[in-house]
Parts: structure tokens; C-alpha cells; sequence
């Protein structure tokens, strides 16, 4: 299994706009939008992201935004 490299030894990119996270941040930024976009924690946007009780939500781009960082909280 591959580690997980330690902060400082996080490569560092050239592009000013790409930023990379530690796993500990990843989480943060995922459960930071959780609560922001739909006032629920990370844990609970997945599990009603993986019961399909947001297939329908109003806010459709909303959902996709919050569910394109889940990968951000599980490793």
C-alpha cells in the first residue's frame, strides 16, 4: 500500500491555481461544502448521496459540485 507523503514532501506545482491537500484538508474542504451548499455534515451528504435522496434535489449543480469532492474524504 503507498503512503501517504507528509506535507513538506507534497510536490509542489508550477500552476498557482492547484494547490494540493493533505488527506486531513481534503476532508475538511469536502465537509466545508457539505454545510455550505446543503447544511448537512460530509458524513451525512454521502449517505443520502449513496441512498439517492439528492437525485432530485432543486439544486442539481450543487449536488454534483459536493459530490465530486467526496473522494476528497474517502481514501
Amino acid at each position: 500500500m503507498k503512503s501517504i507523503p507528509e506535507p513538506d514532501e507534497m510536490p509542489q506545482s508550477t500552476n498557482p491555481k492547484v494547490r494540493f491537500l493533505t488527506p486531513e484538508q481534503g476532508k475538511a474542504l469536502f465537509d466545508r461544502q457539505a454545510r455550505k451548499h446543503f447544511g448537512i455534515s460530509g458524513e451525512e451528504f454521502i449517505r443520502a448521496y449513496e441512498a439517492g435522496k439528492l437525485i432530485d434535489h432543486p439544486s442539481q449543480s450543487d449536488v454534483e459540485y459536493v459530490a465530486f469532492l467526496i473522494p476528497f474524504a474517502t481514501f
